[in-house]
């Protein structure tokens, strides 16, 4: 696994490679993510990979850059799919191969077994066109309870869950682990273990607020790695390792974090963040 920096997951937007790239390897990272919006045409995404190369760097995750799961706009679902192949072309250009987005924990309008059907059926395709040009789509499952209160129904929050969904999808199809996402929906250090047979894209590595039950965390209120010591990241991290996990690994910390780090700019931003990783990654004894 390697160090990355994932600029908007530490509150950081619009932040151009020129910037980027000098600080990011500057500050030791291995990885930084790819920006679909950054490279237009197949040559500027090519001429990143040598940029990329040149500083030391590998290229991080790559997010969905169109809304794939929203039953009630099928538009945006027919827009993206005509423009996936043009897509997956510059991204595996650019050296990227891992592509991410979230799974929501309920729906109003579908039920449990009606909506893992809608998401093997939206999915197949989507992650079948993936593997062709040889990248694989993470799934994120989102633990916290708090999430519930939404929903008319509940849908996937457990690791076990989205296993069976990754399963049923098949090629092109893996899971995004978030630690504090893993923690807060019930899930134990070991269980990890069941992910060595199943592809990787990332790991988030964030905290649970001290003082705050299991049960009342809320999504977007977190702590950084070790901060408040609620979630053991370097035990999950040294699972990863175990298995033989090879892929980005970045800080996600959300509020009040993201806000701090945004107005302090992206020259801290990438200080710190690499600070907290280093602090995780050490704890486990593992090298970075």
């Amino acid at each position: 696994m390697y160090t990355d920096f994932s600029p908007s997951r530490a509150g950081i937007y619009g932040a151009t490679y020129n910037e980027l790239i000098p600080l990011v390897a500057g500050a030791g990272f291995a990885g930084l993510d790819i920006d679909i919006n950054q490279i237009p045409t197949i040559d500027d995404a090519a001429a990143l990979a040598e940029r990329f190369a040149a500083a030391g760097l590998r290229a991080g995750i790559a997010d969905c850059p169109f809304t794939w799961n929203d039953p009630e706009v099928p538009e945006d679902w027919t827009r993206g799919v005509a423009r996936m192949d043009d897509w997956c072309a510059r991204i595996s250009a650019a050296g990227g191969w891992c592509a991410y987005d979230h799974v929501f924990p309920g729906s109003n309008l579908m039920t449990y077994k009606e909506n893992f059907d809608f998401h093997v059926e939206r999915l197949k395709p989507f992650c079948g066109k993936l593997a062709e040009h040889g990248m694989v789509f993470g799934l994120e499952y989102i633990g916290p309870e708090t999430r519930l209160a939404a929903f008319e129904h509940v849908f996937i929050q457990r690791l076990d869950q989205m296993l069976e969904l990754v399963n049923a999808v098949g090629p092109g199809c893996g899971i995004a682990v978030d630690v504090f996402h893993h923690w807060c929906g019930g899930g134990e250090v070991a269980d990890l273990v069941q992910l060595g047979n199943i592809p990787l894209t990332c790991v988030h590595l964030n905290d649970a607020r001290a003082g705050v039950s299991r049960a009342e965390q809320l999504d977007p209120q977190r702590a950084m790695p070790m901060e408040s010591g609620l979630v053991d990241s370097p035990g999950m991290l040294r699972v990863l390792a175990e298995i033989g996990y090879d892929a980005p690994v970045f800080i996600e910390p959300f509020k009040p974090h993201t806000e701090r780090l945004a107005e302090a700019g992206v020259e801290v931003a990438v200080t710190e963040a690499k600070s907290w990783l280093d602090k995780a990654f050490n704890a486990a004894d593992l090298p970075h």
